[in-house]
């Protein structure tokens, strides 16, 4: 994973078998955390960004309040070892492109500190591509 600013990467699995809903699970969840913590600091900055997603809510009928999730994504289906290793390269290398860090495991909000052996943010599950895909 990497998470930016303005929007995030992620390598996901669902034991469901339906990443779509496990997705769609992950935005309810998080946009209701995250709108709750920003309704609870009573200061001018999480007034604004409520807003923001409250004008981002009225440009869709599917939305009663906020909206903190764009309604589409970009999934690609992982097929191959080297297609997986391509992936994570690019998802890592997204803070070092935006000009944020020099090396990918410089960026705290990627799961590229633990893959170089530190602890980041987020409890991550590092992947053995061999058993993943033989």
């Amino acid at each position: 994973y990497v998470i930016m600013n303005t929007h995030m990467h992620l390598l996901a699995a669902s034991d469901q078998n339906n990443l779509s809903g496990t997705i769609r699970d992950f935005k309810k969840y998080t946009s209701g955390i995250i709108t709750n913590m920003l309704e609870e600091g009573d200061n001018e900055r999480n007034k604004s960004i409520l807003e923001i997603f409250s004008n981002a809510a009225g440009k869709h009928s599917r939305n009663k309040k906020y909206q903190l999730w764009q309604h589409h994504n970009h999934p690609e289906e992982v097929y191959s070892p080297k297609f997986t290793l391509c992936k994570i390269k690019y998802i890592h290398d997204n803070p070092v492109d935006a000009g944020l860090v020099d090396r990918p495991r410089d960026y705290y909000y990627s799961s590229a500190v633990d893959s170089a052996g530190g602890k980041g943010p987020v409890i991550v599950s590092l992947i053995n591509l061999h058993n993943l895909f033989y």
